[in-house]
C-alpha cells in the first residue's frame, strides 16, 4: 500500500473511532490535559490544589472504561434512541461525581487501590460485553484486541520518540527551550493518539472470527517458547514440592508469589490456546493436564500464605494475593470438571472479584482493619492492657518484639486508613501520645514537613575478616520489602522488610524474634545522627541470646533520617550479617 493510501486508511480509522467513541476519547484527552496542567504548576501551588487536580484526573480516567461499556451495550442492543443514550451518559457523569466525593477523598493507598480495581473491573467488562451469553470465539476476539493494543504501543512509542527527537533538535541547534515539553508530548501521545488509534481497531458487534484469524506469530511463541518454559517451571516446582514433603518445612515468602503468578500465566496460556486445541495435540494435552498438575501447587501457595497471615495478620496486599489465588483455584477447578468450557467465565469472574475486593464489608479494607485490630487485641490481652473496652498501662514490661508489632499496627492504620479505625484507642489519639498510652515512644513514621537530618553508617566488614567462630550459620540480610526466608537443615531465618522483623525457627518452631529497627536504633543512639565514613565492623556488632539460640549481628549499612521537629527516627534501609548458632 502506498504511503498516501496508508495515511488515508489510518485517518479514516481515527475518524471512525471519534464517531463511535466520542465520550471515551473526550475523557482521555481531558485526563491528558489535566496531567499537563499538573506538570506545569508552579511550586507555589498548594498541595491541596495538586491533590484536587489529581483526583479529578483519576475520576475522569475511570469514566473511560465505564463509557466504553455503555457504548458496547448500545451496539449489542442494536442502538438506543439519542435521548436514552444521553440519559445513560448523564447517569455516568453523576456516578463519577459521587465517586469523586465519597470514594476518592485523597490520593492515599485505599483510594488509589480502589481506583485501580474499578478500572480493571470495567476494562474486563468492556472485553466481555460483546461476547456475553453464548457467543463463540471469544478468545479470538480477545486476541484481536491484544494485538491492537500491542500495535498501538509500538506506534505510540515511535511517535513519541520522533517528536522527542524534534524537541531535542530544536534545543540543540536553535536554542529553543524545550526541556519542559517532553512530558507534554508523552501525555498527548498516550491520551489522544494512543486511545483513538486503539479504539479504531475495536471490532464491531457483528464482526465474526475464525481460527484462520489466529496470529501465526502467537502460535509459534506459545508452542515453542512459552509452553516449554512453563513445563520446565512446573517440574522445578514439583521437585521443590517433594523437598517440602521430605523435610516437612512449609514454604513462606517468595514461594507464594512465584506459584501465584505462575498459575495466572498458566490460566492465560490455556485461554489463548483453546481455539486451536482441536487442531494441535500439544495444545490439547496442555489444557487437559495443566489444570490437574497445578492444583497441588496452589494448595502449597495457600499454606505459605497461611503462615504469613498467622504471623502478621491480613493486609490489603495479602488479601489481594489470596483473592487472586482463589480466582486461579476456581478457574482450574472449573477447567477440570466442566464438560463444555466457556473461557469467558475467566474474564467475567475476574472482573467481579476485582470489584468485590474493594467494596462492601468483605472488601480488602474492611477485612484488613478487622484482622489488624484482632492482632492488636491479642497483644493487649497478653499484657492485661484491656479494661472495660479501653487500653490501660501494662504493669509488666512489653517485649521489644511486641513493641515492634504494636508500632507496625499503628503505622499500618496511620498510613493506609486512620488511627480512628484502631479499636480501643481513645478518641483523638495521635502518635505523640503512644508513650502515655502504651508506655513506650513511637519511633517510626510518619515523616514531618519539618527539617530532616539524614544519616548513613557503613562498616568496613565487607573488606575486613569477620570472626565467625562459635556460630553455625552466616546469612546476609538486606531490607527489601518482600519477606525473605533463609533455610538450612532444620533452621529457618525469616526477615520481613516491611516490619523490619527477624524470626528464627528451629524444626518449625519459633525460638527467637527481634525487631531489626530496635537493633539499628541502638547503633543510631551510639553514633548520633549524621553522615559517617567507614566504621570498624566491631563497633557495629551486637550480640543476643536466649535459652534456645545465640545470635550475632554485624551491621554493614544503616540509612535513614531524624525528623528534627519531632525527634522521630526512620530507618529507610538496612544491610547486615546475622550469625546464628542453636544451643
Amino acid at each position: 500500500m502506498k504511503l498516501p493510501d496508508l495515511l488515508r486508511a489510518y485517518s479514516q480509522g481515527l475518524l471512525s473511532s471519534l464517531k463511535r467513541f466520542p465520550i471515551p476519547l473526550a475523557l482521555s484527552a481531558s485526563v491528558a490535559i489535566l496531567m499537563i496542567v499538573l506538570w506545569h504548576l508552579d511550586s507555589g501551588i498548594t498541595a491541596e490544589t495538586r491533590e484536587t487536580i489529581g483526583k479529578v484526573a483519576m475520576a475522569l480516567a475511570l469514566g473511560i472504561p465505564v463509557s466504553l461499556c455503555t457504548r458496547l451495550i448500545t451496539e449489542r442492543k442494536g442502538g438506543f434512541p439519542p435521548l436514552y443514550l444521553a440519559g445513560a451518559y448523564l447517569l455516568e457523569g453523576l456516578a463519577l461525581i459521587l465517586y469523586y466525593h465519597f470514594w476518592l477523598p485523597d490520593l492515599k493507598t485505599v483510594a488509589v487501590t480502589r481506583n485501580i480495581a474499578f478500572n480493571l473491573s470495567f476494562y474486563l467488562a468492556f472485553l466481555t460485553i460483546p461476547y456475553f451469553c453464548r457467543r463463540d470465539r471469544f478468545e479470538l476476539y480477545a486476541i484481536k484486541l491484544l494485538s491492537q493494543l500491542f500495535v498501538t504501543a509500538i506506534f505510540s512509542l515511535v511517535l513519541f520518540l520522533g517528536l522527542a527527537a524534534i524537541l531535542f533538535t530544536l534545543e540543540s541547534l536553535l536554542g529553543v527551550k524545550t526541556e519542559k515539553y517532553y512530558f507534554d508530548v508523552w501525555f498527548l501521545v498516550v491520551g489522544v493518539f494512543a486511545t483513538s488509534f486503539f479504539l479504531s481497531g475495536v471490532p464491531r458487534y457483528d464482526e465474526e472470527f475464525e481460527t484462520g484469524d489466529y496470529p501465526k506469530s502467537l502460535r509459534v511463541l506459545l508452542s515453542f517458547i512459552i509452553m516449554p518454559l512453563t513445563a520446565v517451571f512446573t517440574l522445578i516446582l514439583y521437585i521443590y514440592f517433594g523437598k517440602i514433603i521430605v523435610t516437612l518445612q512449609w514454604p513462606v515468602g517468595i514461594v507464594a508469589n512465584l506459584v501465584l503468578w505462575y498459575s495466572v500465566v498458566c490460566a492465560a496460556i490455556i485461554f489463548f490456546i483453546s481455539p486451536l486445541s482441536d487442531e494441535n495435540r500439544w495444545f490439547k494435552g496442555f489444557i487437559f493436564w495443566m489444570p490437574k498438575l497445578i492444583l497441588p501447587l496452589i494448595i502449597m501457595m495457600f499454606v505459605s500464605m497461611g503462615i504469613r497471615v498467622s504471623a502478621y495478620g491480613i493486609t490489603e496486599n495479602r488479601y489481594f494475593v489470596i483473592a487472586l489465588g482463589t480466582w486461579v483455584l476456581g478457574v482450574m477447578a472449573y477447567l477440570n470438571i466442566a464438560r463444555t468450557r466457556r473461557n469467558i467465565i475467566m474474564a467475567v469472574s475476574l472482573s467481579l472479584i476485582a470489584f468485590l475486593c474493594v467494596v462492601g464489608p468483605w472488601s480488602s479494607y474492611s477485612i484488613s482493619k478487622l484482622s489488624q485490630n484482632q492482632r492488636l487485641e491479642s497483644i493487649l490481652s497478653r499484657y492485661e492492657m484491656l479494661s472495660g473496652g479501653t487500653i490501660v498501662r501494662s504493669s509488666q514490661a512489653i517485649s521489644d518484639a511486641d513493641r515492634a508489632e504494636i508500632q507496625s499496627i499503628l503505622r499500618y492504620f496511620n498510613q493506609n486508613h486512620s488511627l480512628g479505625d484502631v479499636k480501643f484507642l481513645p478518641p483523638g489519639f495521635t502518635l505523640d501520645q503512644t508513650k502515655d498510652l502504651f508506655g513506650f515512644t513511637y519511633a517510626g513514621y510518619p515523616r514531618s514537613t519539618g527539617k530532616q537530618s539524614y544519616f548513613t553508617y557503613s562498616s568496613d566488614g565487607a573488606v575486613s575478616p569477620i570472626d565467625i567462630s562459635g556460630y553455625s550459620y552466616l546469612i546476609l540480610v538486606r531490607s527489601y520489602s518482600t519477606p525473605s526466608t533463609y533455610s538450612s537443615d532444620n533452621l529457618d531465618v525469616l526477615y520481613d522488610g516491611n516490619l523490619k522483623e527477624i524470626k528464627v525457627n528451629l524444626a518449625g518452631s519459633e525460638v527467637y524474634k527481634r525487631s531489626a529497627y530496635d537493633l539499628a536504633k541502638q547503633l543510631i543512639d551510639k553514633f548520633g545522627v549524621g553522615y559517617s565514613s567507614k566504621i570498624d565492623y566491631r563497633e557495629m556488632t551486637l550480640y543476643e541470646e536466649n535459652e534456645k539460640v545465640r545470635v550475632k549481628y554485624v551491621f554493614q549499612n544503616i540509612h535513614g533520617y531524624r525528623d528534627d521537629s519531632t525527634g522521630a527516627v526512620e530507618v529507610m534501609s538496612l544491610e547486615f550479617l546475622i550469625l546464628v548458632s542453636p544451643k
